[in-house]
């Protein structure tokens, strides 16, 4: 059997025991599926796991990704059109510049978060989860 050591309202270690009094003894918890890291609600006698961390958002991704997530999630188009928009001749020439002959796409570029953001309204949430997906693929 295995026992939960405490410490702090967290599960600190987990001991093998064989002997439960002995476990209660020294005031850890007798459970098969308790995991560090893991908070104890002594009222309940439950082990809470915390909330799995966020998956991080990419830094960058390579333009074959970011294309085929445009194209799978049918904003293709969209991103195409938002580029033709721009009414400034430099600031269009600008963005296909970057759209045409960058090798990966930066996250953190304003060119391209004013793309996405003006050109396409997508929000950062919506630009998360576009890099997320494509640097899956």
């Amino acid at each position: 059997m295995k026992a939960a050591i405490i410490e702090n309202g967290k599960v600190a270690n987990i001991a093998k025991v064989k002997d439960q009094a002995f476990a209660e003894s020294q005031g850890w918890i007798v459970s098969d599926t308790a995991k560090i890291g893991d908070t104890y609600d002594p009222e309940t006698g439950e082990f809470i796991s915390p909330p799995p961390k966020p998956e991080p958002v990419p830094t960058e991704v390579t333009k074959r990704q970011a294309k085929e997530q445009l194209i799978r999630d049918g904003m293709y188009q969209a991103a195409l059109d938002a580029i033709a928009a721009i009414e400034d001749p430099i600031e269009q020439a600008i963005a296909d510049n970057y759209w045409q002959e960058s090798q990966v796409f930066k996250r953190d570029n304003a060119t391209l978060n004013a793309l996405a953001k003006n050109g396409m309204g997508l929000t950062d949430a919506d630009l998360d989860s576009l890099f997320k997906a494509a640097s899956k693929l």
